[in-house]
């Protein structure tokens, strides 16, 4: 232990140093200013900042992390370390770049019928007879989650495995969740910071929809009577994740580069490099192209379809290419997925008359 940590820590006792942290915790959240901070803490501590560039600015916080591993600490209070140290990572040390604190709008990539991939840029792609695990997404600049797809004999998606930072959840298609290996038994479920109550994880249903959201902004929707997954990513992770869903930069053209920067325009060669186990090589990867389909326009493209009024909400040109390889079966995979989406984003439209009855679904 330091002699500044010792100094500051020696003559405090367990609710003291614990009210230190949570000064800590509370200047992070804007909850308490820096002259607050600094009648309170060290002066040590105080945040400093560096003025990179005209409306650039980087805030650096020293935070005396050594101090937790420098106590012998019992069972309860190396869990509440490791909770501070949750806390901490969530609102750690950012660049006041004033463009990058803008919210930016989230990026959505789906998975239907377990082999119809639309990456979040949009390519539309599909894999057959793959028994393997891919990466699909992952924050590869501090990685603070990874996606990773899970396929059965069959060749389809059965599994998506959503590693954090401390937490592995098994999200089957079923709607069945595991946690650490122990399966959730009832839901809503949620994992509480026990510093200040903010809930990290939350698993829970609505009517088809099984869903899972985390602090950061990661959502995981999977509809089991559809055969729809929809993974969303936070606009703070555009252009900073990579996988086999692409880079999340609003450019399809590069979604099949590989991670070196290599560009590639092979979907069985991107799907080997983002393969992590299982029988890997029997993958069937190919590329959905549009294909000249009248009923599949009339669906997604012309203006009296009775999708229309989703069209400039959810880009209807990925389940256009996938409505158009295929015959009726792929017409109504695709519409239904479409229908789907957008009762999500609060749209109502209409199922076509050839996949079944002209009703409306509202699911949110």
């Amino acid at each position: 232990m330091s002699k500044l940590t010792t100094a500051m820590f020696d003559s405090l006792d367990d609710i003291q140093i614990r009210q230190k942290w949570q000064n800590i915790i509370n200047y992070f959240r804007g909850k308490m200013t820096a002259n607050e901070m600094a009648k309170q803490f060290w002066k040590y501590y105080i945040p400093n900042y560096k003025r990179l560039s005209p409306g650039h600015y980087e805030l650096e916080v020293a935070v005396p992390y050594a101090l937790i591993e420098s106590f012998g600490l019992s069972t309860k209070d190396q869990e509440f370390a490791q909770s501070l140290s949750d806390t901490i990572y969530t609102y750690k040390s950012i660049k006041l770049n004033p463009w990058k604190m803008l919210s930016l709008y989230e990026s959505i990539a789906y998975v239907i019928n377990g082999n119809r991939f639309v990456s979040f840029d949009g390519r539309v792609f599909a894999f057959h007879h793959a028994r393997c695990e891919y990466l699909l997404a992952s924050d590869l600049r501090t990685q603070r989650f990874a996606l990773i797809a899970i396929f059965s004999s069959q060749g389809y998606l059965e599994t998506i495995k959503i590693e954090l930072r401390n937490d592995e959840i098994l999200f089957h298609k079923s709607g069945n969740i595991q946690i650490n290996g122990a399966p959730v038994i009832s839901v809503p479920w949620q994992k509480i910071d026990s510093i200040d109550g903010a809930i990290l994880i939350s698993i829970y249903r609505k009517d088809y929809w099984t869903i899972l959201k985390t602090y950061d902004g990661l959502c995981i929707r999977c509809n089991n009577q559809f055969d729809i997954c929809e993974i969303i990513l936070s606009g703070r992770m555009h252009g900073r994740s990579n996988g086999l869903l692409g880079l999340n930069d609003n450019e399809p053209s590069n979604d099949y580069d590989l991670i070196d920067g290599t560009s590639n325009n092979q979907l069985d060669v991107l799907a080997e490099h983002w393969a992590l186990n299982g029988e890997c090589d029997v993958n069937q990867a190919r590329d959905l192209t549009y294909r000249d389909d009248e009923r599949c326009q009339e669906y997604f493209h012309n203006s009296d379809s009775p999708l229309r009024l989703c069209f400039n909400h959810i880009r209807p040109k990925p389940f256009e290419q996938i409505c158009s390889n295929g015959g009726r079966q792929q017409h109504c995979i695709a519409t239904a997925a479409y229908l789907q989406i957008c009762a999500n984003a609060g749209i109502m439209i209409a199922l076509p008359h050839e996949c079944g009855m002209n009703h409306f679904f509202q699911i949110f």
